[in-house]
């Protein structure tokens, strides 16, 4: 029954995270839904070359780019482009370098020669006959021809000099000319292929250009051309980089050709052949159809989804406000929709998958299992919305996710062995293989096609099954959730905590086993979670492990009470952290907060009277005692768990101080002990009813009466007084008297 106060503190400030988490997870669960979504168009009923079937008139109208004729004008304008070439720089170099220092060498060896009368012939870079060096040494002008020669061969390196084969191809091709860049890269030359040298034409060129001193005398023209013969070669090489540049300008160059259609313009009558053209308007205006179609179904998509989720959060507000407002709880519920929305959506984009194959009840599982039936019911429909626009709103598909959402809940709702997952597998298989079989029978499908799909969804049921059982560890490790297998795990009484307690605190240890046995029953009779309840109160009070002896449970035989020379103030700060030592336990031993939660909450913001009244008493007469200082510092009781294990922790303890536990003093302590808890507010956030209360009162009142039951006493037997006795001193030779 939680207060008006927490309810308005809750909505004023609880509203906008959850609101956030939802609306991101409608934004995923949009982007997974329509990504790599194939969208299928209709087939056109024009076919190319044959008669239209009707006459067809524009639905709408636009311009478009006639793609074909564009390219067809781009190709005839790419085919005017001339050839690319460049003088390349670096054999343009080398050339020279090797013409220049073959005359250097030549020279070096004339002047050695005139100062030592003998010729010494150096390694000379060009292999020439003795009788062509000898001619050319005899010359006095060499240093003059060899600048004649070198201004010769520059004006037809800077020509170009071309390779033959190179040439006739431009000739024999319908190019009007070529473009060549000098050796600098700055100056762009157009020429003709017929303008085009090659090496023998450079040659015969550099024949006629010879200065008279050379071409008088026969022997020493001759030397020079060899020369020439060993130093000219092609220099002319492509240019890939200009050739680039010249079909991009020429491809900027040309403006797209657009074709304009107007809304009712006729594009086809009836009979006429559709031809190239035709089809290319029609293939334009079903794209644009289909476009406008697909944003549409977008649009609706999204708005679908956004209701779905807006419903899905409502329902939540209203019906599990302890899921909506729950920040990690609300988390994890966005974490198994996408977890089985991205499996599904990757069974729908795998190449060769049947789509019967998507795990749609995986979510309804998980749901049931992290949280109960409601929400994992709530998975399941949200899940069948899911499923349709993955399967393209098929109904088979959309009745087998309902289904087997539903078969899941079922049965998930009690999962207390690792093997009920088998069972779940197979219930679900059942119920995909029934839908699946049934509807495509009702189909006219044949019956083996039929059995064949079936046995698919059966196939999807046992992976479901390993999903969620491998999927629930990680789910629960980073969620800080917790299922009902873990807390059967967690019921061991050989757990290491509750084996401590058993040493160290065997009373505590007695009273968490009472008090857990009571909080099982009533959560059994108010429909609350009995074995979260139970484990819960079995860890409630390891926080008095770390002091024992103070705790009334543990004095006696074992501890004298260590709380006759402590101040009140003292004793109810050592009783009180027993709360904040049993949090720092249960997180070394790394319970989940579903265990934790009892350790915080069962005793809520409590009165411990005992000290309050002790130190009301020792007070000075002016002195004032606030009983909110003797208050645990809570937080109240959370869910109904806890708060019955808050009710029954104290009925047990009140009920053991009891000096005569008749079945009337047991139920007017019971119904004293929940009615004073109720009157100071501990159940005020919480969601017990007045109608809980009065079935736990009754459970609480079967189970005490059961605990501290009476007996008849037995009546006294007479023994002799020379009857031997075991724990007597100096007694053990009485057993041996008749040896």
């Amino acid at each position: 029954m939680p207060s008006p106060d927490k309810a308005a503190r809750t909505k004023a400030t609880g509203k906008l995270i959850p609101s956030g988490i939802f609306a991101v997870g409608a934004v995923l669960a949009c982007l997974l839904l329509f990504w790599n979504r194939p969208w299928t168009l209709e087939q056109q009923e024009f076919l190319l070359g044959e008669p239209s079937l009707r006459s067809y008139f524009a639905p709408l109208s636009f311009t478009f780019v006639d793609e074909k004729r564009t390219e067809s004008v781009r190709a005839e304008k790419l085919k005017e482009l001339p050839p690319a070439y460049r003088i390349d720089p670096a054999v343009t170099a080398e050339i020279r370098e090797l013409h220049d220092r073959f005359w250097r060498v030549l020279i070096e060896v004339q002047e050695e020669k005139r100062k030592t009368g003998e010729t010494r012939w150096k390694e000379l870079p060009i292999p020439l006959p003795t009788g062509a060096l000898d001619t050319l040494l005899s010359s006095e002008n060499l240093p003059e021809f060899r600048s004649q020669t070198a201004a010769i061969l520059d004006a037809h390196l800077s020509l170009g000099i071309w390779d033959h084969a190179l040439r006739q191809r431009f000739m024999n091709s319908n190019n009007a000319w070529v473009l060549i860049t000098n050796e600098d890269g700055r100056e762009e030359r157009r020429v003709a292929p017929q303008g085009l040298l090659t090496v023998d034409e450079a040659l015969r060129n550099i024949s006629g250009m010879l200065p008279p001193e050379i071409d008088r005398k026969k022997q020493f023209r001759s030397a020079v051309l060899q020369v020439f013969e060993n130093v000219v070669k092609t220099n002319v090489v492509a240019d890939d980089e200009k050739v680039l540049e010249l079909r991009k300008k020429a491809l900027l160059s040309v403006l797209p050709v657009e074709i304009t259609v107007k809304k009712n313009e006729l594009i086809v009558q009836k009979g006429m052949l559709v031809t190239e053209k035709i089809k290319g308007v029609l293939d334009h205006i079903h794209q644009r159809l289909a476009a406008r179609k697909q944003q549409i179904q977008i649009v609706m998509g999204v708005l679908l989804i956004t209701l779905l989720y807006l419903f899905s959060a409502l329902y939540l507000a209203a019906f599990e406000p302890g899921t909506f407002y729950d920040r990690d709880r609300l988390l994890l519920f966005q974490a198994v929709l996408l977890i089985g929305l991205g499996l599904s959506k990757l069974v729908t984009v795998l190449p060769d998958v049947s789509i019967y194959l998507m795990p749609t009840a995986l979510i309804s599982l998980l749901l049931t299992l992290l949280f109960h039936n409601r929400i994992g019911i709530l998975g399941g429909v949200i899940m069948t919305v899911m499923s349709g626009f993955l399967s393209g709103f098929r109904i088979d598909i959309m009745l087998a996710t309902l289904f087997a959402s539903l078969a899941s809940t079922i049965l998930a709702h009690r999962v207390l062995k690792r093997s009920h997952f088998l069972r779940i597998g197979l219930g679900i298989g059942a119920a995909y293989f029934l839908v699946i079989t049934s509807y495509q029978i009702a189909q006219n499908l044949p019956w083996r096609e039929a059995v064949q799909f079936g046995f698919l969804g059966f196939l999807n049921a046992l992976f479901t099954a390993v999903a969620s059982y491998l999927v629930l560890p990680v789910l629960e490790h980073f969620f800080d959730a917790i299922t009902d297998v873990t807390l059967l795990e967690l019921s061991d009484l050989n757990h290491p905590l509750m084996r401590r307690m058993m040493v160290e605190a065997p009373g505590t240890y007695h009273h968490s086993l009472m008090v857990s046995s009571l909080a099982e029953n009533a959560c059994e009779r108010i429909g609350a979670h009995a074995l979260r309840a139970k484990v819960g109160c079995y860890f409630h009070d390891i926080g008095k492990l770390e002091k024992p002896e103070y705790f009334t449970e543990n004095q006696g035989h074992l501890y004298a009470n260590c709380h006759e020379n402590l101040s009140p103030r003292v004793s109810f700060e050592t009783i009180v952290n027993h709360v904040r030592d049993g949090v720092r336990i249960a997180k070394k031993y790394k319970l989940r907060r579903a265990i934790t939660d009892f350790i915080r909450e069962h005793q809520g913001t409590g009165v411990i009277y005992y000290f309050f009244k002790k130190a009301t008493d020792m007070a000075a007469p002016k002195e004032q005692v606030r009983v909110d200082d003797f208050r645990y510092p809570g937080p109240k009781p959370q869910s109904r768990e806890t708060a019955v294990a808050l009710l029954a922790d104290s009925t047990e303890a009140a009920c053991r101080a009891l000096k005569d536990p008749t079945p009337d003093s047991i139920q007017q302590l019971v119904r004293k002990v929940i009615n004073d808890k109720f009157i100071d507010g501990q159940l005020d956030e919480c969601e017990l009813t007045l109608q809980d209360l009065h079935k736990i009162q009754a459970s609480f009142f079967g189970n005490l009466t059961a605990m501290f039951h009476t007996r008849l006493k037995y009546p006294t037997v007479e023994r002799p007084a020379m009857e031997p006795d075991i724990f007597g001193k100096n007694q053990f030779h009485k057993f041996r008297a008749d040896e």
